[in-house]
């Protein structure tokens, strides 16, 4: 549907650096917020897309050699709102560049529109500090 190319391309914009896919997201969302009112049990996938614009995208950078280990251990909890990305290798897509990992270190940094917190060694500390955060803003995990 619509509503999913909106919420798909507000995501390929943050992790590509695309402000102008990011601002056509918005656009189209704004746009339904007049018919997400009157029929809210129909606007789901768009209320979902409007929720992701509001709150933001929490960027989790994964680096290091074990980089495929943690990406399957987040994997096994819902992360709603997150993208995930980063390589074994350096680090190429805009959320993660410039996120250099020493030889034989493993992280995992929380961003949220590109501002990072500590990086962490373990999925679980990494999943800490999403909770943590979606708490502040009253939206569970």
């Amino acid at each position: 549907s619509n509503a999913v190319m909106a919420a798909v391309l507000h995501r390929m914009g943050v992790l590509l650096d695309r402000a102008d896919w990011i601002s056509h997201s918005r656009a189209m969302v704004s746009f339904m917020l007049d018919p997400m009112q009157r029929n809210p049990a129909y606007a789901s996938a768009w209320g979902i897309a409007m929720i992701e614009h509001l709150y933001g995208l929490d960027e989790v950078v994964i680096a290091g050699e074990d980089a495929l280990h943690f990406r399957k251990a987040l994997g096994n909890t819902f992360l709603p709102f997150s993208l995930h990305c980063g390589t074994g290798g350096e680090p190429v897509l805009p959320p993660a560049a410039g996120k250099q990992v020493p030889e034989g270190v493993n992280s995992i940094c929380i961003c949220h529109r590109y501002a990072c917190q500590a990086p962490v060694a373990t999925a679980e500390e990494a999943i800490g500090q999403l909770e943590r955060r979606k708490g502040h803003l009253g939206v569970g995990l």
